[in-house]
């Protein structure tokens, strides 16, 4: 049962006929700018998408210019783009890889009793489970001296939680320090003074400074640069009510409403919308410097998570080697621990060892766990993707990849396609826009776009097999191979 595309006159398309093999691998090639994009992702994605959500009542996606697309099932884009730029996200959280190392840590980390100072396994102490004010515990026992302390969980060795994180750095890994070229000092403020203002959102914030440095009876400067403010006002403009110029009397008569005088300042504003993006906006990233933590080295965690050990090394230490490295740390903990040991991590070690598998077969195992996604670059992103792809299980969908070869070396290009047969296997269809000869060899229907870019492109030109294109004169492919 194909798929099949009745009259596609998206874009650059010219009433588009096609029918394409479900649970295959098709490739659709062509010039760029040839159609390709315009019929897999503005046409045959936007109606898979658009047909799913109308199935369950939802609606809102409008139709793309297409008669009718039958036998479609969800679709998913695996792409260069739409990469998470939360900078908190890493490989090891994006691939739950962290996840793993976090329950292994858990179950098995090794610390020093607070108490007698010897060195205690958590797979050795007794455990008890406390009610603490609605809350549970959980405690263990020094095996040796029978003193009790709270036991490490997963969320100990998390980043991204108050257990976890680094106090001084709240897990970021760094320090966060505005840059005196945020404030242009020749300027006034609504002159550009405050660099990242833009001029509506800097007269919005002028008259609720005015009304500030108004309620505390603070003379209010007039079409001044900011190099002329005295250190009270300018001390105000950076910090607004927090500011340390406002006496504690003054601090209980504050304002309770932005147009009454409610400014919270520029620095304040700054450090919420980081707090609240978990990344630096763009708009701000030329402002902030960024440090490595002094407490905690770039490490993220609280001393005692980051000092913990299993098998002698620490959760940062691992997380910075590459994925190699971690593979062959799990494999000396199958090696080393016993049965009863093992039952305790075994579903952990597997998920590892599964993912890293993968993830090698695409040529990225000099990856390391603590790399932040966002500054991967897009070939390496979408591979991720196509690994995750096989981690959900899923069966039924159309896996939609946009060139997964850019960047990728040669050699890689057999483990890529590997992974796209597995995917197949899987009951799904994998379509893929590619020029890469190698890929085309390996599908098992080819779309060749055409015949050429433009108002001259937009139509199917051929279609068929790896070895029927290559026997077609009016083939692109075979007029490639023949000017060779």
């Amino acid at each position: 049962m194909d798929i099949k595309i009745r009259n596609a006159y998206e874009k650059n398309l010219r009433n588009v006929n096609l029918e394409i093999p479900r649970n295959k691998f098709t490739v659709i090639t062509g010039l760029s700018g040839s159609g390709k994009t315009t019929l897999l992702k503005d046409t045959l994605y936007i109606e898979a998408q658009r047909q799913y959500l109308e199935a369950m009542s939802y609606q809102g996606i409008p139709k793309p210019k297409v008669d009718e697309i039958k036998n479609l099932s969800p679709a998913i884009i695996i792409d260069q783009e739409d990469r998470n730029d939360n900078s908190r996200s890493t490989l090891g959280t994006q691939t739950d890889l962290y996840t793993d190392l976090r329950m292994i840590f858990e179950k098995l980390h090794q610390r020093s009793c607070p108490n007698c100072h010897k060195i205690i396994s958590a797979s050795d102490a007794r455990e008890e489970t406390v009610k603490i004010d609605g809350e549970f515990k959980v405690y263990m026992y020094c095996p040796n001296c029978h003193y009790r302390m709270e036991k490490l969980a997963r969320t100990h060795f998390s980043f991204n939680t108050k257990a976890g994180a680094c106090p001084t750095c709240k897990g970021m890994g760094k320090n966060l320090v505005i840059k005196d070229s945020l404030y242009q000092k020749d300027k006034t403020i609504l002159g550009g003074g405050v660099a990242p203002w833009p001029k509506g959102y800097a007269e919005y914030q002028f008259k609720s400074y005015v009304a500030l440095l108004k309620h505390l009876e603070i003379p209010i400067p007039e079409a001044v640069p900011l190099k002329e403010l005295t250190s009270e006002q300018f001390d105000l403009l950076k910090n607004g009510i927090y500011s340390t110029e406002i006496s504690e009397k003054k601090k209980e008569t504050l304002p309770k409403k932005v147009a009454e005088g409610r400014y919270e300042g520029v620095e304040p504003k700054i450090w919420q919308k980081i707090a609240e993006k978990k990344t630096i906006p763009k708009n701000l990233k030329g402002y902030i410097q960024e440090d490595v933590c002094p407490a905690c080295q770039g490490e993220k965690l609280n001393p005692l998570s980051r000092s913990v050990t299993v098998y002698n090394q620490r959760l940062p230490e691992i997380v910075k080697g590459d994925l190699k490295y971690v593979l062959d740390w799990t494999e000396q903990i199958k090696e080393q621990n016993d049965d009863q040991m093992n039952d305790l991590v075994k579903d952990y070690l597997l998920d590892i060892e599964i993912k890293i598998k993968r993830i090698s077969k695409l040529g990225l195992d000099y990856l390391s766990l603590d790399r932040q996604y966002s500054t991967l670059s897009g070939g390496e992103a979408q591979r991720l993707k196509l690994a995750a792809v096989l981690d959900s299980q899923m069966t039924e969908l159309i896996v939609i990849l946009d060139e997964p070869t850019i960047g990728l070396h040669p050699s890689d290009t057999e483990g890529l396609i590997a992974m796209i047969e597995e995917v197949k296997k899987r009951n799904n269809t994998v379509l893929v826009i590619e020029h890469d000869e190698e890929m085309m060899k390996q599908a098992d229907y080819i779309v060749e776009m055409g015949p050429k870019s433009g108002k001259k492109g937009g139509k199917v030109a051929t279609t068929g097999t790896y070895e029927e294109l290559i026997n077609n004169t009016q083939s692109l492919l075979s007029q490639s191979k023949g000017s060779n």
